[in-house]
C-alpha cells in the first residue's frame, strides 16, 4: 500500500482490520493521523517540534494477535511496546490475542488505551531524548 494513502483509502484496499476510522478518531485528539501501512503494521503519526512520533499496531503473522509499538521515526531510539510502558500486569504482553471479531475490537481498544495512558507520555520523553542526542551529536565534533 502507498504510504501516502489515508485511512479511508486503506480501508478501500482491504486493510480495514487495524486502519479504520475509529482508531484514527481515537488518536486524532492528540494530533495523530493514519500515516502508512506496511506489511502487518498500521502506523499513526504526528509531528512535534520537528520530530515524527509514531504509534503502530502490529499484526502477528502467525496468530490472531496485535501488538502496540511506539517510536520516534528516523531516530536511533528503541521501539517501546506495551509491556515496557507500564507495570500493570494486564498489559505485560508483547502480543494480545483474540479469537473472534468481538475480541479483536476489545484488543484494539486495550492497545489504544495503553497508547493514550502511557504511550503518548513516553513519546514525549523520547522526543526530548532525541533532541538531547542531536544536540550532543552536533557538538561532539567540536
Amino acid at each position: 500500500m502507498d504510504k501516502n494513502k489515508n485511512c479511508v483509502e486503506a480501508e478501500e484496499d482491504g486493510n480495514e482490520k487495524c486502519c479504520n476510522r475509529n482508531n484514527e478518531k481515537r488518536l486524532s485528539p492528540y494530533g495523530f493521523r493514519f500515516a502508512w501501512y506496511e506489511y502487518l503494521l498500521w502506523t499513526f503519526s504526528r509531528d512535534v517540534e520537528g520530530v515524527t512520533q509514531c504509534i503502530a499496531i502490529q499484526e502477528s503473522r502467525w496468530e490472531d494477535a496485535y501488538a502496540l509499538n511506539i517510536y520516534i521515526h528516523g531516530v536511533e531510539l528503541p521501539t517501546c511496546q506495551s509491556k515496557s510502558l507500564t507495570n500493570e500486569s494486564e498489559y505485560k504482553f508483547k502480543f494480545f490475542h483474540f479469537s473472534s471479531e468481538e475480541e479483536r475490537i476489545i484488543v484494539l481498544t486495550k492497545l489504544l488505551d495503553i497508547a493514550e495512558r502511557y504511550g503518548i507520555n513516553k513519546l514525549n520523553k523520547l522526543t526530548e531524548e532525541s533532541r538531547i542526542r542531536t544536540v550532543w551529536a552536533d557538538h561532539s565534533d567540536v
